[in-house]
């Protein structure tokens, strides 16, 4: 079987192609995976679907970066923010319990350091792929 030079042509600008969509994949996936290494992210859930639940939460992260980021100000990496989540989880649980208690919410929140999934997520002009990464999921 004897291959004409146009689809020698085409096949191999195919092959070329699918080269530099497999490097653009490749890259992005080890960013990716870097991010996960590198973040430790703060993960709360609301009680529910309802509109005031959805605010609490929202409340509930102000405070968090607000009253509480004096916790992580030390850290310089992933881990020892992890570390650090870990080393004070009840003092973290007992100040946003009382938050809530003093908002006049009659329901806990759990706290607790562990892995979690995360959709793709952007702040500002910076992007957090999706994938999971340690939390503090609240």
């Amino acid at each position: 079987m004897k291959i004409n030079e146009k689809t020698f042509d085409i096949a191999l600008l195919m092959g070329a192609f699918i080269s530099v969509i497999i490097a653009v994949i490749s890259g992005f996936v080890n960013n990716c995976e870097e991010m996960q290494d590198k973040a430790f992210r703060l993960h709360i859930l609301a009680n529910s679907d309802t509109e005031e639940d959805q605010r609490i939460k929202y409340d509930v992260r102000d405070y968090i970066l607000s009253d509480l980021s004096y916790i992580f100000r030390s850290c310089d990496t992933k881990d020892e923010t992890k570390q650090l989540a870990q080393r004070n989880i009840q003092l973290i649980s007992g100040k946003i319990n009382d938050y809530l208690k003093l908002n006049g919410y009659d329901y806990r929140a759990v706290c607790t350091v562990e892995k979690c999934r995360f959709g793709t997520r952007k702040y500002g002009d910076y992007t957090l792929p999706a994938g999971e990464y340690d939390a503090l999921k609240i």
